[in-house]
């Protein structure tokens, strides 16, 4: 599955809510996970138990990559987030469980919950790494990836860093050499089995807008032919799509009846600049034709309202069918009539009915 992060809309996809073990991606989980539960936390608060690796037996699989990260050293969480991401190191991810959230039972949980948020039903995790008994699908993963990227843009880099400097040795990233041609690419995760999930920036280009894809391919049958097979289907969409911006975030974008309000109608207003990506011959050779727009809310909001208050969504259809939708807010405050404005109006109403 390849979506256009700006627009959020689906470019290709194929068996994309068909169910398969994430592998060492769930690394992308446990990194968002870990970077949740420690907002706003400080070391101190955090401090790592000097035997929290032991009893982790799983840590002793066969394919693990362990950084020797030692707790009795007190690592900076910084450190563990470059180790997890940057090196794709197991022993780091299970750390950065333990040290955010206390145990790893605790930080499964709270996995878990955090899928739950995203929306990602199709999704259960038992363990920060990878384990044979977790399962997800191509919209979940997604959600996720799109999660990490909105909320937290630098650290998401962590992931496309080609080294870490760790212990006086340098630890080269995994992914690095997928595609050194092209910085624009970051991959996230490249596993056995084979999850390849990342994103695709385009590179500046001052005649085009700036774009992003996010994407990711499972193969179970091997990594060679899922390297081979997924750059063409991600420059596919870069070729063959474009996006356009259809209103600014704060743009008035229609106007919706309120009750009981000092003003009959309210505007209300793109709450996040509203996209839309379509083939780009389709753009060159027709526009926008065929587009038609929605406001999707309640048939009238009652005062008193303030500003930026969520007031619906707008629809957008492409040839009848829904293709993106958008969250809505009031665009300006608007007071509730007093008693008299509200009783004389209606009185005025009683006697036009008898009359």
């Amino acid at each position: 599955m390849v979506k256009d992060l700006n627009s959020n809309q689906i470019l290709s996809e194929n068996l994309a809510y068909a169910h398969f073990n994430p592998h060492d991606a769930v690394r992308i989980m446990t990194f968002y996970t870990a970077l949740r539960l420690s907002a706003g936390k400080t070391e101190e608060q955090m401090k790592l138990p000097e035997n929290a690796l032991e009893g982790e037996k799983e840590l002793k699989s066969e394919g693990r990559i362990i950084s020797g990260v030692d707790p009795k050293d007190e690592p900076h969480i910084e450190e563990l987030f470059r180790l997890a991401a940057t090196v794709g190191a197991d022993d780091a991810c299970v750390l950065l469980a333990i040290k955010t959230a206390g145990s790893v039972q605790a930080f499964v949980k709270a996995m878990n919950e955090q899928a739950v948020r995203l929306s990602m039903k199709h999704s259960r995790f038992t363990y920060p790494i990878a384990m044979p008994d977790q399962t997800t699908n191509a919209e979940d993963m997604l959600a996720l990836i799109r999660a990490l990227r909105e909320e937290f843009p630098e650290e998401s880099l962590y992931f496309s860093e080609e080294e870490f400097a760790f212990n006086g040795k340098t630890l080269k990233n995994p992914l690095a050499l997928i595609n050194p041609d092209d910085k624009s690419l970051s991959p996230l995760s490249l596993t056995k089995c084979c999850t390849f999930a990342g994103r695709w920036t385009r590179a500046e280009d001052k005649e085009l807008p700036e774009r992003e894809l996010i994407f990711i391919f499972a193969d179970p049958e091997g990594k060679q032919r899922i390297a081979s097979k997924s750059p063409s289907v991600i420059t596919a969409c870069q070729a063959d799509f474009e996006s356009i911006e259809l209103y600014e975030a704060g743009e008035i974008v229609g106007k919706i009846p309120v009750f009981e309000g000092q003003q009959p109608s309210v505007d209300v207003a793109a709450a996040s600049s509203m996209r839309i990506t379509l083939p780009r011959k389709r753009l060159i050779e027709s526009g926008t034709l065929g587009m038609t727009l929605q406001i999707d809310h309640p048939r009238e909001l009652s005062a008193p309202i303030s500003k930026g208050m969520p007031a619906g969504k707008l629809k957008i259809f492409i040839d009848g069918l829904l293709a993106a939708q958008y969250e809505v807010v009031t665009a300006a405050d608007v007071n509730r009539q007093n008693f008299f404005e509200r009783v004389i109006p209606n009185k005025r109403n009683k006697e036009h009915a008898n009359d």
